[in-house]
């Protein structure tokens, strides 16, 4: 029997979570995956009915240039993806930062009025309720190179 995704609604075409296991449903969810988390880019093969974008970051304080570069060039290929229509789940390790990272990204490249607190706002306001009742001690983006490198996207 599956389990319960671990994906919070950001948008309505945005969820973040943490590491999708193999049964999970993501097909009911969304229709692109992204993996965030170095640690853990399962086979292609792992889920049916998803694409799986691949853009493994590092949770390291401070981002590396190749880390900024896959960063805003997954957002940009993503906010492509939602223009066509497509739902998208951004996860990592935990669902905290790097996933956040990503639809923060991606929700600016659609929108480019919002300004990047808003955004961080935003991902805190609903990611962080799920993972409280999680038991998870941590707010999103608490990774302060990653908030630094949001603010700078619109410098």
């Amino acid at each position: 029997m599956p389990t319960k995704i671990d994906a919070t609604k950001i948008t309505d075409y945005m969820y973040i979570g943490s590491a999708p296991k193999k049964d999970d449903p993501l097909h009911l969810l969304c229709n692109i995956v992204v993996l965030t988390a170095v640690e853990y880019q399962p086979t292609r093969d792992y889920w049916e009915y998803v694409d799986v974008v691949r853009a493994p970051i590092d949770d390291t304080i401070p981002m590396d240039a190749f880390d900024m570069k896959t960063a805003k060039k997954t957002s940009e290929f993503l906010a492509d993806k939602i223009r066509e229509g497509n739902v998208v789940l951004s996860t990592c390790a935990m669902g905290v930062n790097r996933s956040s990272l990503i639809a923060a990204l991606t929700i600016m490249n659609l929108h480019p009025d919002i300004r990047p607190q808003e955004v961080i706002d935003l991902i805190r306001a609903t990611r962080g309720v799920d993972l409280a009742e999680l038991g998870v001690n941590m707010s999103p983006l608490c990774n302060t190179s990653f908030q630094k490198f949001i603010k700078k996207q619109r410098n």
